[in-house]
């Protein structure tokens, strides 16, 4: 592995994109930097699972079992947004969360029927998919609605370590389908000039952090954004600035392929933290939480040398299958 400078791009190529049309002044490509961008949820589930089905292929015994299993829960994903789409008041409701800037208590939740309801359909779709001996966490969450409303503030709030293993990652999926909904809603009202979205090291709906990060092609050409990893929401961040610290001075950018790498790590000597960047100017056909998931390799190498991950892959939060 090596660290090196930003190397210029290859030429560009065509994303095929899940991007979404929204108000004027998320538009507009280079010419002015989109703080937003939306995207189609449906189209974005669809690109996720085909990414996922492609990467089990080439896995097989190493790890290709699970990310089968993804493939199958996002298709899910996109079965109940379009069977059980939330009504104008349940957004509503998560966007109020949005809002006041804190994440719901249990208490919040289980006031909140229609999340349990979603769960409910979800968890009768994806039970098939699990051994028998670890489906008593999911279907506990499926018939105790206070306990689900515990198990989901664990999550929402970071509290990965009470959570309950077996459950958290169909449970996160559960609630950022919701999240992801109300997300797509809030940011066509969303004013530019309410927040300084660059300057935000979580997502500024929800305050998750990202995933990943990414430099697009086509007409955001060479601009990087993150990718929340619970409501989908892409903000842009400016580059060679690290987006934990907002520090420029001691950045390095690490690779496994030396010349023009289409996977980059970012690290920060200031912060001591790490952001991995998928360069999809140079490799257009990368999923941001599918392959995170396939480059750990890249992820274990940088923290031998003492950086601390400051992104977030709700595909690793502990499930056995």
């Amino acid at each position: 592995m090596c660290a090196s400078q930003n190397q210029n791009a290859a030429k560009p190529q065509h994303l095929p994109s899940d991007l979404k049309e929204g108000p004027a002044f998320l538009q507009g490509g280079v010419k002015k930097i989109s703080p937003l961008l939306l995207t189609d949820l449906s189209k974005l589930y669809d690109r996720r699972a085909k990414r996922l089905h492609l990467l089990s292929q080439e896995a097989k015994e190493d790890g290709g079992e699970y990310l089968k299993f993804l493939e199958k829960m996002v298709l899910i994903q996109k079965e109940l947004l379009a069977q059980y789409p939330l009504d104008k008041e349940d957004i509503s409701k998560i966007k109020s969360w949005f809002e006041a800037k804190k994440d719901p208590s249990p208490e919040d939740l289980e006031k909140e029927p229609f999340l349990h309801k979603i769960y409910k359909a979800f968890f009768q779709k994806i039970s098939p998919l699990i051994q028998e001996e670890h489906l008593s966490s999911l279907k506990k969450l499926s018939d105790n609605a206070a306990y689900f409303a515990q198990q989901s503030a664990y999550l929402l709030t970071g509290n990965f370590a009470q959570c309950d293993a077996a459950a958290a990652v169909p449970l996160w999926a559960c609630l950022s389908l919701c999240w992801a909904q109300a997300a797509t809603d809030y940011a066509k009202e969303f004013e530019e000039e309410k927040t300084i979205v660059t300057s935000q090291a979580h997502c500024p709906f929800c305050g998750t952090p990202a995933v990943a990060d990414m430099v697009l092609t086509g007409q955001q050409e060479g601009l990087r954004y993150e990718q929340c990893a619970l409501c989908e929401t892409r903000w842009h961040k400016v580059r060679s600035i690290c987006p934990e610290c907002l520090g420029s001075e001691h950045l390095d950018y690490w690779s496994i392929e030396e010349k023009m790498p289409s996977i980059e790590i970012e690290s920060c000597a200031d912060c001591k933290t790490y952001s991995k960047i998928f360069r999809l100017d140079r490799n257009p056909n990368y999923e941001l939480c599918s392959d995170d998931l396939a480059s750990v390799v890249l992820d274990a190498l940088v923290e031998e040398k003492g950086f601390s991950r400051r992104t977030l892959n709700p595909f690793v939060l502990s499930f056995p299958t």
